[in-house]
C-alpha cells in the first residue's frame, strides 16, 4: 500500500510538472528579434525606399545614417536629420538640380516635461529603406514626442496610400502598428511624401510603410 502511495505522488508531481511547463511556453510572447539579435520585418507592412538606390555610401557600400542629442525635463530638445537634397549643404547650392533628386528630412521633437532626467538620444535611419531606430530602445516618455517626416524620391510604385504612415514594432507581439500623426501629403509623381506630428510614446523601431 505503501509503494502504492508513492508511486501515485510521483505520477501526480511528473503530471503537475508538465502542465507548468506547457502554461510557460503558451504563455511565451514573439519575438521580434530573429537569431542574429537583429529586428525581423514582421508582419505584411512593407517599408519604402528610395528609388534611386542609398542616399550615402562608405567604403564597404550604403551605410546607415546617426544622428544624436540631448533632451531635458524643461527644456525638452530637437533632433534633427538632412540628407540628400534637404541636407544643409545641398540646399545651400546656387544649381538645384541634383540627379536623381532624392532626399530626407526627419525632424523629433521632444515638449518640455516628456522625461524626468536630461537624456540622450539617438536615431539611426538604414539606408536606402526608411527604417528608423530610436534609441535607448524602450524608453518610455511622459508626454509623446513628434517627429515630421519629408522625403523625396521614393518608390510609391503600387503603394496603398490609404494605409500609408509611419508603423513601429509593438516588443511584445512583434508585429507593425500604425503610429498616430496629424497630417499627410503625398505626390505620387515624384515620390514625395510628408507626415506632421506622428506620436512617438516609446523608442522602438518605426518605418514609413504601407499594409494591403
Amino acid at each position: 500500500m505503501k509503494k502504492l502511495t508513492n508511486f501515485v505522488l510521483a505520477l501526480f508531481s511528473i503530471v503537475v510538472a508538465g502542465a507548468m511547463t506547457l502554461g510557460f511556453v503558451g504563455c511565451t510572447s514573439e519575438s521580434p528579434l530573429d537569431s542574429s539579435g537583429k529586428l525581423s520585418s514582421p508582419g505584411e507592412v512593407r517599408i519604402l525606399q528610395m528609388e534611386s538606390g542609398p542616399l550615402t555610401f562608405g567604403a564597404d557600400g550604403p551605410e546607415p545614417i546617426t544622428v544624436s542629442g540631448l533632451i531635458t525635463p524643461k527644456k525638452g530638445g530637437t533632433l534633427v536629420l538632412r540628407q540628400g537634397v534637404y541636407a544643409k549643404d545641398d540646399r545651400k547650392k546656387k544649381d538645384k538640380k541634383h540627379s536623381p533628386r532624392q532626399g530626407i528630412a526627419l525632424k523629433l521633437r521632444a515638449r518640455p516635461g516628456s522625461v524626468d532626467r536630461a537624456m540622450t538620444v539617438q536615431l539611426t535611419l538604414q539606408n536606402p529603406d526608411i527604417d528608423m531606430e530610436f534609441g535607448p530602445h524602450g524608453a518610455v516618455f511622459n508626454r509623446d514626442l513628434l517627429l515630421n517626416v519629408k522625403a523625396i524620391g521614393l518608390d510609391l510604385t503600387d503603394v496603398n496610400t490609404e494605409t500609408l504612415g509611419i508603423y513601429y514594432v509593438n516588443s511584445e507581439t512583434g508585429e507593425w502598428e500604425k503610429a498616430e500623426h496629424a497630417r499627410l501629403r503625398v505626390k505620387a509623381a515624384i515620390g514625395f511624401i510628408k507626415i506632421l506630428k506622428v506620436r512617438i510614446p516609446h523608442f522602438s523601431r518605426y518605418a514609413l510603410a504601407w499594409s494591403n
